[in-house]
């Protein structure tokens, strides 16, 4: 049996299956971290696509509007809502882990994924990335 397993989720049913895979392999004292690392937009929206219909404008003729600096505070705003997001989903399978009697710890990361993985696994020490 592990100590520390690492699982990464996206919040696909796939990346939440890997949960059940680590229930097996992890030791009665273990613990498991559960990552999702965000992707976090850069800070540039763009405009949105006007309706069909809207201002005479129709499928057939619809062009992507410019692109729109977004201000500061519109993008920390979305970056803050997209960081809850992901904590919110990580704490409601923590919650559920530990229901079933299972130690989780939260790893909230934002970048390349491949790079925050290795990164917590570094950190946490652990024994297998699920």
């Amino acid at each position: 049996m592990l100590n520390h397993i690492l699982i990464p989720v996206d919040g696909s049913d796939l990346s939440e299956r890997a949960l059940d895979y680590a229930k097996q392999l992890v030791d009665t004292d273990g613990e498991m971290i559960i990552q999702m690392v965000v992707d976090l937009p850069e800070p540039l929206v763009t405009g949105m696509y006007p309706f069909s219909g809207h201002m005479g404008v129709t499928t057939s003729t619809l062009s992507p509007a410019p692109v729109i600096p977004a201000t500061k505070e519109h993008f920390d705003a979305v970056k803050n809502d997209v960081k809850t997001r992901a904590e919110n989903y990580v704490h409601r399978l923590i919650d559920q882990l530990k229901l079933e009697g299972y130690q989780a710890e939260m790893s909230i990361q934002s970048g390349d994924p491949f790079e925050a993985i290795v990164q917590t696994a570094e950190k946490f020490d652990v024994d297998a990335i699920v």
